[in-house]
């Protein structure tokens, strides 16, 4: 990893392991900018939902590979392939919110609801119909030892 200093003036950029000559003592040096990457993986292994009617018949599923999503994503994947749970943020306490309509029942892999800030559902327990709303902020940084990303 190394860090670059940009010179405002004139644009030329300089690695910070360099000695900043400044025997006029008339340099200052300000933060501009920080740029970093935010590429880990929240989904690190497959995950999946499945959904079937409520109580009756065989489930569908659908996998979730590894990546990097936003809630927006993992909202639009559900919605192609079953149109009946719906997901956003509830932007006044920031817990994500999920509808599911009624006469369908929803499954969730625990490592997803945990991304999600789900406590209900845990344990391949079967979501009937209704709103539900998150135990939790949702953590979709992922990357780090203590995020809520999956693991």
């Amino acid at each position: 990893m190394f860090h670059m200093l940009t010179n405002v003036q004139d644009g030329n950029a300089e690695p910070l392991q360099q000695c900043i000559h400044n025997h006029k003592g008339d340099l200052r040096v300000a933060l501009r900018q920080i740029t970093h990457t935010v590429g880990w993986f929240n989904v690190k292994t497959q995950q999946s939902f499945s959904w079937r009617r409520l109580h009756k018949g065989t489930a569908a599923k659908l996998y979730i590979p590894p990546g990097l999503y936003s809630l927006v994503q993992l909202s639009k994947r559900i919605k192609q392939a079953a149109t009946h749970p719906a997901l956003w943020l509830d932007r006044i306490d920031g817990l994500v919110m999920m509808r599911i309509s009624e006469s369908w029942e929803f499954q969730f892999t625990d490592k997803f609801l945990t991304l999600l800030g789900f406590d209900g559902g845990l344990h391949c327990e079967w979501l009937d119909h209704g709103t539900y709303t998150g135990d939790r902020s949702s953590n979709f940084a992922g990357g780090h030892k203590n995020a809520a990303g999956i693991h």
